[in-house]
């Protein structure tokens, strides 16, 4: 790795997934096959496409995360990221010392906040005899920074706040710009990660639009990252993020012209990183969307140069989750170097997305052993 190139340390993340809670849960569910939980029924009320298998995750109950106290107003997008904040802070084993909050931050992606807690909010506005009767207490959920907002209120960092929508890339845009804050020094610490929510909404609209193919499960979820810029010294990390990259390509761009700017941005990532394709151990891809997958793995091949890597696939277990595809993703890797850690001369893995949206990204990631 170049000396110029400065590592952001993953400290520790917290996971609610359709595998269960935690990243270890995630990686167990990919190494054994096992698809997620599937049954939505304790809390989507409206009937769902026939035919369109879902992944819920399993049991969520914001109040075993957050406690009992105003929790009520608050959409499913944001239960999922202020719980998935604590997990992430409780496996830190620690809150931030009141010295440490107004340099510690929230940074969260979503690929479109809560659509459930937008469409009834606009709904009422239009049922109801006069709208401006619609109760107030229903508008927070419908905004994109709420979620990031509520974690920074709860533990009171006042450090910088940010929400990041970049389609099925939001995950990544958040872990880039919060690598951004650490190493220009405006953050000390952050929370970064991102969520989305399952909602029959959701897959109605991606029914509709025509972008899954037959039978592509709906998912939900979210992980959320401890992130602190490397300082040569302190605890170890789980992992470290080196370099993130975005690009955009226009949804009409044909398969070719797409594949080649995901090959770009990979060998993008890879300079900024320091680091060779011959060094790369690990690709957990993240496409979403008819036929991208294929896309991404030619793309992929074509950086790597037929170099054997292991790939993991996230998806096969959560489904399509969007925005919180890449965190989920990050998370999937992490377990799964929990338990098998890479080789020491290939300690990389990319961590990649394509989206049917034009959005593509990849994460450079380094075990820490």
């Amino acid at each position: 790795m170049s000396s110029a190139v400065t590592p952001v340390n993953i400290l520790a993340c917290g996971v609610l997934s359709p595998a269960g809670q935690g990243p270890d849960a995630l990686a167990e569910a990919l190494r054994a096959g096992i698809e997620g939980h599937d049954d939505a029924s304790d809390f989507l009320a409206d009937p769902l496409p026939a035919g369109r298998p879902v992944r819920a995750v399993p049991g969520f109950d914001a109040r075993d995360h957050l406690g009992r106290k105003g929790l009520r107003a608050l959409s499913r997008v944001s239960l999922l990221g202020m719980s998935c904040a604590e997990l992430a802070l409780r496996s830190w084993g620690t809150e931030p010392d009141p010295a440490e909050r107004a340099d510690t931050g929230v940074v969260f992606g979503t690929c479109a906040g809560s659509v459930r807690a937008t469409t009834e909010f606009t709904r009422e506005t239009l049922e109801l005899e006069r709208p401006y009767l619609v109760s107030p207490s229903m508008f927070p959920g419908t905004i994109y920074n709420a979620t990031a907002s509520q974690i920074a209120m709860r533990h009171g960092l006042t450090g910088a706040n940010a929400t990041l929508s970049e389609g099925s890339s939001s995950a990544l845009a958040a872990l880039r710009y919060g690598r951004g804050l650490l190493i220009r020094g405006r953050a000390r610490r952050l929370l970064a990660g991102a969520a989305d929510e399952l909602s029959a909404q959701v897959v109605w609209g991606l029914e509709r639009s025509g972008l899954l193919s037959p039978g592509t499960p709906v998912g939900e979820g979210g992980a959320m990252f401890l992130l602190e810029r490397d300082s040569g010294h302190g605890p170890r990390p789980e992992a470290q993020l080196l370099a993130t990259v975005l690009g955009y390509t226009p949804p009409g761009t044909g398969a070719l012209a797409r594949g080649a700017a995901l090959s770009d941005t990979v060998a993008q990532a890879l300079a900024e990183s320091g680091v060779g394709a011959d060094q790369v151990s690990l690709v957990v891809p993240g496409s979403s969307g008819r036929g991208w997958a294929a896309v991404e793995r030619r793309a992929l091949n074509a950086v790597l140069a037929g170099r054997p890597v292991e790939w993991l696939t996230a998806s096969a277990v959560t489904g399509v989750t969007f925005g919180a595809g890449g965190a989920l993703a990050l998370a999937a890797l992490l377990g799964t170097w929990r338990k098998t850690p890479p080789p020491a001369d290939r300690p990389i893995a990319l961590v990649t997305s394509v989206g049917a949206d034009g959005t593509i990204g990849c994460a450079v990631v380094r075990h820490a052993g």
